[in-house]
């Protein structure tokens, strides 16, 4: 570890064994189970909906904290709006992910599907991971998406 004008700074496999220390502590509570609705083909320009769905047949409450989306999937897909609305967006540079906050309840034995509404901006094929973090965002869990654009 470096300090420089009373900044730590760490070398990258410093931090990565830091970071994989941190997310080995957190797991997803268990009867949890995610998954996301997106269409496979989509033509340039098109708006389109995209359902991220937590289901809860747990006896507790869990939370849905952040729903995080691979920077590989929004190369060509934009996403203008969610329902609920976030609190939050930001760019996680460290997994190339948009974060989006919404701090949203899952009671025992329900769903809470979030619908976010996309527009196609490039053609071509774009992939990523859906990240549900699930009460803590040290506990995600992933959802791999695939969407085509055509011309």
């Amino acid at each position: 570890m470096l300090v420089r004008d009373r900044v730590a700074r760490i070398g990258p496999t410093l931090l990565a064994a830091l970071l994989l220390s941190i997310a080995s502590c957190a797991s997803v509570p268990s009867g949890v189970r995610v998954w996301v609705e997106a269409p496979l083909e989509v033509d340039l320009g098109d708006e389109f909906t995209i359902s991220a769905v937590v289901e809860n047949s747990s006896s507790s409450e869990v939370e849905l904290v952040d729903l995080d989306i691979a920077d590989s999937y929004l190369r060509g897909i934009a996403i203008v709006s969610t329902n609920p609305r976030f609190y939050e967006l930001m760019h996680v540079p460290l997994d190339n992910t948009m974060s989006y906050t919404f701090n949203q309840p899952v009671a025992p034995g329900g769903t809470l599907r979030v619908a976010l509404r996309a527009v196609a901006e490039d053609s071509g094929t774009f992939q990523g991971d859906f990240d549900f973090c699930i009460d803590s965002m040290l506990a995600c869990v992933y959802y791999t998406v695939t969407t085509i654009v055509r011309p």
